[in-house]
Formats: C-alpha cells, structure tokens, sequence
C-alpha cells in the first residue's frame, strides 16, 4: 500500500510513486439552489438550537455576563477557560448579550490559547 504526503500548500497528495492526485473535501455545506453561497446550516445545529431548555441559557447569559462584568472584561475564549464551558456555547452566548445591548467591543485584543488576536468584551455602560 502507498503512502500519501500531503503537500499544504497546493492541497494535492503525492504517492511515494510520485504520482499527484488533487485533494477533494466533503462538507455539509452546500451552495444553496437559490444561488445564496452561504452555507446551509446543518438541521443537528437547528435542532439542537430548538432543543435548549430557556432556562438553561438564561443561566449561562447570567454566567457569561458576570465573568466578564467581574473580570473588567474577556475574550471569548477567556470565558471558555474560566468558566469551563464549551465554546459553542459560550460564543452564541456573547453574539446574543452584544445584539441585545448589554455587551460591547472594548477595542482592546488580546491573544487566544492559540495565538491569535481577539476581541476583549465588556459590559456596556
């Protein structure tokens, strides 16, 4: 059996025989019919978004918005790490408290367990 080496900057494979084969990638992302090149949000995510008990999520927006309120405020993945909740949903939890007002881009970044840049939320005044 050949092995494959992946070549990241062309997304091609090589066999050890040199032969190329392009790289093919499935997804559950899908152009829509309408022409609309936004993905097609998965019905797992839809159903999962339907299946969240109210109160549940009232206690996480009270958890998120208090870490950050107590912190003077934090990036996404602060709160993930100090409160030691999945970032899906700590990261719907911050677009929700941003839309409704009570949370805002303090204009400061500050790198994540990554590496990368990201915004530090506060509570809005």
């Amino acid at each position: 059996m050949e092995a494959l080496v992946t070549d990241s900057i062309t997304d091609r494979r090589r066999s050890n025989s040199g032969r190329t084969q392009k790289m093919t990638f499935e997804n559950d992302y899908n152009v829509q019919p309408s022409g609309n090149t936004s993905p097609r949000v998965p019905e797992t995510s839809i159903a999962a978004f339907e299946s969240q008990d109210p109160e549940i999520k009232a206690r996480r927006e009270r958890q998120v918005f208090g870490f950050i309120k107590t912190n003077g405020g934090a990036t996404g993945c602060e709160v993930v790490l100090g409160l030691r909740l999945l970032p899906q949903s700590v990261s719907p939890t911050i677009t929700k408290l941003r839309k409704i007002g009570h949370l805002v881009d303090s204009g400061e970044r500050r790198p994540t367990n990554t590496g990368r840049m990201a915004i530090v939320w506060r509570v809005a005044r």
